[in-house]
């Protein structure tokens, strides 16, 4: 990452900083999801800055996530088809039976997982197929890995136009196919946040990495490109594809901008840059404790103020995520965050032979 020679270990620690702001706002965001189902008229009751501040981080939650992965991406891809099924394949494949099955027992013992849905989140019958709530993610990160690869060898401005098109038919199918919960997700996180954002990391993170080193450009990008995303929100209020490129894409880039000036501060930055280097395990974790909190609140507390249980279902499921993962892995190995290494793919399993 470091190939202009300058600071690697202080670029690589704000990049981890960005993945751990982001998954700490993700833990806001569903726990915002579960108040809004616990008080149908939270609006009237939560401050109006927060509600503003809310609905303007998620104009930069996923797509800052999806761009530090798609940078982090850009140097693998060179590795190729092998690696992608050798590596990425075996982990998503086990990631999802693992985590689909644990959500799955959770929620036959009585917790149910998602507040906000009043039925069970996916039928036997579309097991594995359709992602099973907050894993919705992982088959995202997959498909966009695999597209980056599919689209290396043309040139860029075609992969731009395909990007957009296959951006567009997203979009369509979120808003206009009945599909199953799990997919519906898929596709709206598709549309709106990862095909744009993960191949944009992809083409033009190691040069966004760069100019970003330079504190002018950086202070300079985090104060006018956020103006320019919310003037275009505010003015022409664009919509589908539009949305994304005009609103999105300056405000996250901004976003990580000022994410890059603090990042002198660096306690600031050790702190969410070890939680961003467990990103992964809140994310398959936090869904777990936050349903936890909500039905225990629920019960021993329903007349809490709206903004007390927020904070408790944000921070507490975001400090147990970071414990338990640390506990887990130190108890059962990276069976629960990573495929074994006895599980081969049979391509992978062949290139090995061939090796020996």
């Amino acid at each position: 990452m470091a190939q202009d020679g300058r600071a690697p270990e202080a670029r690589i620690l704000w990049i981890d900083a960005v993945r751990g702001i982001t998954i700490t706002l993700v833990v806001l965001f569903h726990a915002a999801i579960a108040l809004a189902t616990w008080f149908p008229a939270t609006e009237s009751n939560l401050p109006e800055p927060l509600i503003r501040l809310t609905a303007l981080l998620g104009l930069v939650r996923m797509p800052a996530f999806f761009f530090c992965s798609g940078l982090v991406f850009s140097f693998a891809i060179a590795r190729g088809w092998r690696w992608f099924l050798a590596r990425r394949l075996r982990f998503a494949l086990w990631i999802v039976a693992v985590w689909t099955g644990i959500s799955l027992a959770v929620e036959r013992s009585g917790l149910h997982l998602y507040p906000q849905y009043t039925t069970p989140f996916i039928l036997p019958e579309q097991l594995l197929w359709v992602p099973y709530g907050n894993l919705w993610f992982i088959y995202a990160m997959l498909l966009v890995s695999a597209l980056a690869l599919l689209l290396r060898p043309l040139p860029l401005a075609v992969q731009h136009l395909l990007v957009l098109g296959l951006g567009v038919l997203a979009m369509l199918t979120d808003r206009h196919v009945v599909l199953p919960e799990g997919l519906r997700l898929l596709a709206g996180g598709l549309a709106e946040d990862a095909l744009v954002f993960f191949m944009l990391g992809v083409w033009w993170g190691p040069s966004l990495i760069r100019f970003l080193d330079d504190p002018r450009i950086a202070l300079a990008a985090g104060f006018a490109l956020p103006a320019l995303g919310l003037s275009a929100l505010n003015m022409i209020a664009p919509v589908g594809i539009w949305l994304p490129i005009l609103v999105m894409l300056p405000m996250t880039t901004g976003f990580l901008a000022m994410i890059r000036i603090f990042s002198v501060w660096e306690p600031g930055t050790r702190f969410f840059a070890m939680i961003g280097r467990r990103s992964l395990e809140i994310f398959l974790l936090h869904q777990f404790f936050l349903a936890a909190v909500f039905a225990l609140l629920e019960r021993f507390a329903p007349g809490m103020p709206p903004v007390t249980a927020l904070l408790l279902l944000w921070l507490v499921p975001l400090a147990g995520s970071v414990r338990a993962a640390r506990i887990l892995r130190a108890r059962s190995g990276p069976l629960l965050f990573d495929a074994p290494a006895w599980l081969k793919l049979p391509t992978a399993r062949r290139g090995a032979e061939r090796a020996t």
